[in-house]
């Protein structure tokens, strides 16, 4: 049977839209259009409504730039550093280094046995050098097939030029030398017994005891001793390379001694097909422990700028786009010093934010990629100049020092704009960092595009006492890692090692075996625990922080507008505004705010279609009754949220006590007629009372209820005994019913004689009643549901006591369990 509708002669402010006031029994669900054609709407409303259009509508607006700006630095980028060519060559060159200079012939073959990698000692430097290096740098004469009939012969010009067939020799080769200087030792007593010696060999890479990337190489000072350079080779007068070198001599004066920290082998080569000047190093490191680290390092240039029309126009669109994201910011920089009428601080208060200051992050960051870059045309023109002049400067020189002076020059320079670039490149690396921080500020405003942002912002809290933990967890295990195989495996001999390798073992990549040196009861204690407690528990802890506020998020962004929606809307707009059938959005907001005065973001009065179409000149019917019509259900929408059980259950309570504490205040009847009813309450309701108590309720007429013959008192102990009694038949419905029609007829008629606030008396007397049996149901006495079906008592209960707090009407049969 569908439940019962009390009609009441009270209003009452309606649950969703607390601005209409609807008779008590009322429990239509008003639609948005009657709101809207009926009662009219806030002005808070209105202007919520259309702030939160004219953001989202910039959102989708700002979308395009964001993601062109994207594509925009990738075309950039993608053109300028000419990736593929770039790496070709200088992995061309690492292989030719590391597979064809050999060296330790077996004196009949024509390929060595040892490498670039094999050299260990002083001894295998030398003859790497003579006998590796020299074949495929230094070689006077052309080479020809294993076991060929033909002689070799003197190299020809054009041939000695060219390195790996397209690889054009520019400038000398230089072998430089570093030394560390001298310190003392750390244990004087045993170096002076054995008479010992110590240097310094932290300057730019440490101790080199553990391999060295080749970043940390490239990146590190080379402190060169000029002292000992060696030219192996240069420029002639007419331009042609030729090789000066004599390895025997260079041992015999014991050029490589202990003093060496590290050695460096140095040429430059142009390929003309990619236009790329590429400066080549092969380093030999030798850290204090006896072993002899090698690394190649390259510095590569592309040397002419614009030599294709894609680097020009993805420029002249990035920076173009960069430009005006300049112009937007400084306009609304001076729109909100205007505002503020030029106080700073009233000023910076409103202005600084989280997107805001990505918006400048990412023009500083732009501007500054865009100075580097200057800089560095200016640069690659002036050592391209020195290049063309470097052969007629030679020729030139008249003494071996002229020579090597050009040569070192040339080499600093080369050097240094190589250094640079890479330094660049770095700066750029981080640069998309700003540009998806920008995406996520074009997602914010628009809630389907924005889960991943809400999501983060709104587990903020939880994440952060999590990275407390997991920080906590990790440490203690990187520090087990170092403890237990620190000193057998390079991934866990360092802290920066350990932490990278632990991180590794998150992701899967990890090596057991590795492990296993130090004892397999040792490696599965530590493996095994590790992977129980940070992987299976910890990181699935994360993904249920996150997903548990993800599905809350996700539920809230489905109510909102799709990105279609959205755009469709602007087009729509747009159209019409094209057609002038309508009035700008924001001509509307801002003509109604000034309309308002100065508390039109506070203002709570009702605005009616004529007052808007009188404040707006020129808005029509149709767009203002639109405006209406999705001010109201936006409004719809926030106010039903749903909650969650537990909130539910701390209502009960909360309101409970609530009751009880008027129960005790009531003062209307007389003191023994008070215990006396209480007392009966107290025993449970048995049928005497209960009869005498209904019978003084129902038997009672409107008359009556009005002149206060029937306390309030009565009704409340008459409604609280029903919920108590625990009755399920139709005449205890009815009973219930007829109860809460009195109390409606009862305050109708104290409406007009009485000055008592009519709706906090009837939330007073009802709310007692409902949160007895509420009460009742929380207890779990004998008799009442349990499990689903108390649950969704309790739920329905509160829900109905919400809807009395916020003033809406209540049906009798909530009552009725």
């Amino acid at each position: 049977m569908a439940p019962k509708l009390v009609k009441s002669h009270t209003m009452v402010a309606d649950r969703r839209y607390y601005w209409v006031s609807r008779p008590l029994g009322d429990v239509r669900k008003l639609s948005p259009n009657e709101v809207a054609e009926d009662y009219g709407v806030p002005a808070s409303v209105l202007i919520t409504y259309w702030k939160g259009e004219l953001d989202g509508e910039a959102a989708v607006r700002s979308l395009p730039a964001a993601i062109l700006l994207v594509f925009f630095f990738f075309l950039m980028m993608y053109t300028h550093e000419n990736f593929q060519a770039v790496q070709g060559v200088e992995k061309a060159i690492d292989f030719d280094i590391i597979e064809n200079a050999n060296f330790a012939f077996n004196g009949v073959g024509t390929y060595g046995n040892k490498n670039f990698q094999d050299v260990n000692s002083y001894a295998d430097f030398y003859s790497w050098l003579n006998l590796g290096f020299s074949a495929i740098w230094l070689s006077p004469n052309t080479p020809i097939s294993e076991g060929s009939p033909l002689t070799s012969g003197p190299l020809p010009p054009e041939r000695g030029n060219m390195y790996l067939w397209h690889n054009r020799k520019v400038g000398p080769v230089k072998l430089a030398r570093m030394v560390a200087p001298e310190t003392a030792c750390s244990n004087l007593g045993l170096a002076n017994a054995y008479g010992l010696s110590c240097t310094v060999a932290g300057i730019g890479l440490g101790k080199l005891d553990l391999e060295a990337t080749e970043y940390d190489v490239l990146q590190s000072d080379f402190v060169e001793d000029t002292s000992k350079t060696v030219w192996l080779g240069d420029l002639d007068a007419q331009g042609n390379f030729r090789p000066n070198i004599d390895v025997q001599k260079l041992e015999e004066s014991r050029w490589l001694d202990e003093e060496s920290f590290r050695v460096k082998v140095s040429f430059v080569t142009y390929n003309a097909p990619s236009d790329l000047l590429t400066e080549t190093s092969i380093h030999f490191l030798f850290p204090r422990t006896g072993h002899i680290w090698k690394s190649i390092t390259h510095r590569t240039v592309t040397m002419t700028i614009y030599n294709r029309w894609e680097r020009a126009a993805a420029e002249a669109l990035f920076w173009g786009l960069i430009t005006m994201m300049t112009v937007t910011e400084l306009k609304e920089v001076a729109l909100g010093l205007k505002k503020h009428r030029c106080n700073c601080v009233a000023f910076l208060k409103n202005y600084v934010g989280v997107w805001n200051s990505v918006d400048w992050i990412a023009i500083v960051l732009a501007y500054v990629m865009l100075g580097r870059w200057v800089y560095q045309m200016v640069k690659q023109s002036e050592l391209q100049v020195e290049l063309e002049a470097y052969p007629s400067s030679i020729a030139a020189c008249s003494d071996d020092a002229c020579k090597e002076a050009a040569g070192q020059e040339l080499f600093t320079h080369i050097e240094s704009l190589g250094g640079f670039v890479r330094n660049s490149r770095t700066v750029a690396g981080f640069y998309p960092v700003c540009i998806m921080l920008r995406l996520f500020k074009a997602f914010s405003a628009q809630p389907r595009l924005a889960v991943v942002t809400r999501t983060v912002s709104a587990a903020a809290g939880d994440l952060f006492h999590f990275a407390i933990v997991f920080g906590s967890v990790f440490f203690t295990f990187a520090v087990m890692g170092m403890a237990f195989f620190g000193r057998e495996q390079p991934h866990f001999a360092t802290p920066a090692r350990t932490t990278l390798s632990l991180f590794r073992a998150l992701m899967g990549d990890f090596s057991v075996e590795e492990m296993e040196t130090n004892g397999r009861t040792v490696a599965l204690i530590f493996f095994g625990s590790y992977m129980m407690l940070a992987l299976l528990l910890l990181l699935n802890m994360l993904i249920a922080i996150i997903m548990d506020v993800y599905a809350v998020t996700k539920s809230q962004s489905l109510r909102s507008d799709s990105l279609l929606e959205e755009a469709y809307s602007i087009a729509r707009r747009g159209w019409q505004n094209f057609r002038g059938q309508r009035l700008k959005l924001d001509f509307i907001y801002k003509t109604f705010v000034k309309y308002l005065g100065e508390d039109a973001d506070n203002a709570d009065k009702i605005v009616t279609m004529e007052e808007l179409l009188s404040a707006v000149p020129g808005l029509t019917r149709q767009q203002a009754m639109r405006s209406f019509v999705e001010s109201v259900k936006e409004w719809g929408i926030q106010m039903e949220e749903p909650l969650e059980l537990n909130d539910l259950l701390i209502a009960v309570h909360d309101v409970q006590a609530l009751t009880e504490a008027v129960w005790e205040t009531t003062t209307e009847g007389s003191a023994e007629q008070h215990e006396q009813q209480s007392l009966q309450v107290k025993r449970g309701g048995g049928s005497d009372s209960k009869a005498a108590l209904e019978a003084a309720v129902v038997g009672s007429d409107a008359e009556e209820l009005a002149s206060g013959s029937v306390p309030t008192e009565t009704l409340l102990q008459a409604l609280a005994l029903r919920t108590k009694s625990g009755g399920h038949t139709d005449a205890s419905d009815a009973a219930l019913r007829e109860l809460l029609r009195s109390l409606d007829e009862l305050l109708a008629a104290r409406k007009s004689t009485a000055a008592t606030p009519v709706r906090a008396e009837y939330q007073d007397d009802v709310l007692a009643g409902l949160f007895s049996c509420s009460r009742h149901l929380v207890s779990g006495s004998a008799g009442v549901p349990q499990g689903a079906a108390r649950n969704a008592l309790l739920q329905q209960f509160v829900q109905a006591a919400n809807r009395l707090l916020r003033g809406d009407s209540l049906d009798s049969n909530v009552f009725a369990i």
